[in-house]
């Protein structure tokens, strides 16, 4: 049983999902987006991706969703414990009692049999689904703590002939080629991930064919093995890119035409920008659909006419919206179900957009036309509705809440409570909107790449928008970056360390020993982030490796620079607000994972940077696991741990080397080389360094698998 009729969504979370756990959300164990192409996953679309673990994929195709990272989620919310990487849902949800995220919408999918199953005690049952969970842990592979799919998104490749202005190169080859024919988007302050300047080679296919790609291998492995993806799926959902750019979509076209009686029950969506190329693969498309027993086609529009062609690069909206009704007319079609992307410029013409499809319910009913979903974009922060000046905000959430006063019956209880949380959100950027100065910032990076945004697609945004979009655009300024030496010059250092010569000594005795035992040797020739800078005492020993480039990053700017150390080579960011950050070959973090509470959430950042290699430093202690250890008070010294929270947890964890070894595998990093510096090391602790390696996916196929 699933959502009871007469209840709302709010009955429902207290009934189903908070008598399980306060943080339950059924997308953990029974949803999942991966993308194939280069092997990373998610539950849903709120959480970061991560990678895909190759070493635990050698054992079991189930590892494309069953990774270790989603095994520590589904733990904590079994406990109540709220997953960071949840933020999203705990943001709304901590608006109010009657507040409805995600997480609610996510889980509501599921019968019920399936979301207690994580709960129950083992008891004699004969249930279905206990035979099929039976299955799963009685399989001679390893299934520790695996679970089935119900709900499936993936995406085989980025290939795609879109580059929306809020999308980027790990999703759209397009994109792609902005990037290499252009060169980077200058003057971007808030693109902390470098979608912007970087063309995102992490995001590339690990393989020229499917056949030497280990996670297409898997999915096919674990698709047509017993009690496998086509016995326990409700849905698969193929992403992008553009689906219908890639074989491998018309290969499952080819499956559900083979095996109509195996198929029936599965319900088989595309993502899909409904405007191809060439006008012969979307009738192609419409030839195929009647092999899927069970097709819904899912496509993405927020705005129309040129608002839309201006926001999604490559969209024609007249061609877009007819293939939409030639969609409806194919009685296979089941479902069709447009996804709303609210960003700062479709607020102009949100209302008609909405209109538009609407009209569609006048000529094929509200059962058969497309359901409507609306959620807002935050990142890229500056294409976000709270960059706009309130005044804006004020006038379009005016219009949309006398739009949903007026038509608000027309559409579906869900429908009504999405567009009401677009109009919360609206209020909340007006009632708190940012600080002055990050939302100087944010204007000025709007401007920034709109601008440049026009000279290389042959788009005109005072031609696109309304009035008081563009008489505000037209009043921003576009902030250069600073000469951050030249600043820092006029600014007083409040304080210093102090060394004395015992403890200059014992500095020199640990860098002999670092340099004997050539933990650096890996960072000739590289691009190397350091976190955890301080005053840049390691810089002129790294300088010794001849590596290309050298960046710290420590939002502590109080200390005394080291010769040769300028203050425009720091980013002054914590590692929490800026990474995961590619494009560096080597991350080197020294002094600072045993004085955190959650040192396991900095590796795994580390990690998602996609660095090739990782050199660590640790405190060494005999445990085998992990261990709280009690910090003194917080004295706010420079270099002591400063937490930056409203409670300040007199704790920190401390990880053994088994632990960091074992943590690291699992996020596909082979250790290299590992020394234990028996010396006091200057802080007066034994420490232990680590070189991991990122491991190479061409050194592995499933095919080879025994």
């Amino acid at each position: 049983m699933k959502k009871q009729e007469s209840e709302s969504f709010k009955e429902y979370k207290t009934r189903v999902m908070d008598s399980k756990s306060a943080t339950f959300c059924g997308a953990k164990w029974y949803n999942a987006t991966i993308w194939l192409g280069h092997g990373q996953t998610t539950s849903c679309h709120l959480p970061a991706s991560h990678d895909i673990p190759l070493e635990e994929l050698k054992y079991n195709p189930s590892a494309i969703h069953n990774t270790s990272h989603k095994k520590k989620m589904r733990k904590m919310m079994l406990e109540g414990d709220r997953p960071p990487e949840c933020y999203k849902c705990w943001q709304v949800e901590d608006g109010g009692e009657d507040k409805i995220s995600d997480r609610v919408f996510k889980t509501i999918q599921y019968d019920e049999s399936d979301l207690n199953l994580p709960f129950s005690k083992r008891e004699k049952n004969t249930r279905s689904v206990w035979k099929l969970f039976d299955w799963y842990k009685n399989k001679t592979r390893k299934r520790n703590d695996d679970t089935f799919l119900r709900t499936l998104e993936v995406s085989f490749d980025r290939a795609c002939n879109f580059a929306c202005s809020y999308c980027n190169p790990p999703f759209s080859t397009t994109w792609v080629k902005d990037i290499k024919d252009n060169g980077p988007y200058e003057n971007i302050q808030s693109d902390k991930r470098e979608h912007y300047i970087s063309t995102a080679d992490w995001a590339a296919n690990v393989a020229k064919t499917d056949e030497d790609n280990p996670y297409i291998q898997a999915f096919w492995e674990w698709w047509e093995e017993e009690g496998g993806l086509v016995d326990t799926l409700e849905e698969i959902r193929i992403t992008g890119g553009e689906p219908i750019m890639h074989p491998s979509v018309w290969k499952l076209f080819d499956w559900f035409k083979n095996n109509p009686e195996r198929g029936k029950n599965m319900r088989f969506a595309i993502n899909s920008n409904l405007v191809p190329e060439k006008e012969k693969t979307f009738q192609k498309l419409l030839d195929v659909v009647q092999y899927a027993p069970n097709f819904e086609m899912f496509s993405s529009c927020e705005a129309t006419g040129a608002q839309a062609e201006y926001i999604r690069d490559g969209m024609d909206y007249e061609v877009w919206i007819n293939n939409v009704k030639r969609l409806l007319d194919q009685p296979k079609v089941k479902k069709t179900c447009i996804m709303m992307t609210i960003n700062a410029l479709c607020l102009g013409s949100i209302t008609d957009f909405l209109d538009d499809m609407l009209a569609l319910r006048e000529i094929y009913g509200k059962e058969r036309s497309p359901l409507l979903s609306l959620n807002p974009v935050y990142n890229p922060e500056f294409q976000s509705i709270s960059t706009l000046p309130t005044y804006i905000i004020e006038h379009y959430n005016d219009k949309l809440k006398a739009w949903h006063d007026k038509r608000k019956e027309e559409l579906g209880d869900s429908e009504n409570v999405w567009v009401t949380r677009i109009i919360d959100h609206m209020n909340r950027a007006i009632n708190n909107p940012h600080p002055e100065e990050l939302l100087k910032k944010r204007q000025s990076d709007f401007k920034s790449f709109y601008t440049q945004y026009d000279e290389r697609r042959g788009k005109d945004f005072r031609a696109t928008f309304d009035p008081i979009m563009v008489d505000w655009y037209d009043s921003l300024t576009v902030e250069k970056n600073t000469n951050r030496d030249e600043e820092f010059e006029k600014t007083e250092i409040k304080l210093e360390p102090i060394i004395t010569d015992e403890e200059d000594k014992h500095w020199k005795e640990y860098f002999d020993q670092l340099e004997n035992n050539n933990i650096f040797d890996c960072i000739k020739k590289k691009n190397v982030l350091e976190i955890g800078t301080a005053d840049g005492m390691f810089w002129k020993h790294y300088n010794k490796y001849n590596p290309s480039s050298i960046t710290g990053l420590d939002p502590d700017d109080r200390w005394l620079l080291k010769e040769g150390v300028k203050e425009s080579d720091i980013i002054r960011e914590s590692y929490e607000t800026y990474l995961p950050k590619t494009g560096y070959d080597v991350i080197i973090c020294f002094g600072l994972i045993y004085k955190l509470h959650s040192p396991i959430h900095l590796l795994e950042l580390i990690a998602r940077s996609r660095p090739e290699y990782i050199i660590l430093e640790d405190i060494d202690f005999s445990t085998e696991q992990i261990s709280l250890t009690k910090m003194g008070p917080n004295t706010n010294k420079i270099g002591e741990l400063i937490v930056i929270d409203e409670i300040s947890c007199p704790h920190v964890t401390r990880l053994s080397t088994n632990i960091i070894i074992s943590i690291m595998e699992t996020m596909s990093y082979k250790l290299e080389n590992n020394i234990e510096l028996k010396i006091k090391h200057p802080s007066k602790y034994e420490t232990s360094q680590f070189v991991f390696k990122r491991e190479k996916h061409e050194n592995y196929r499933l095919r080879d698998r025994k």
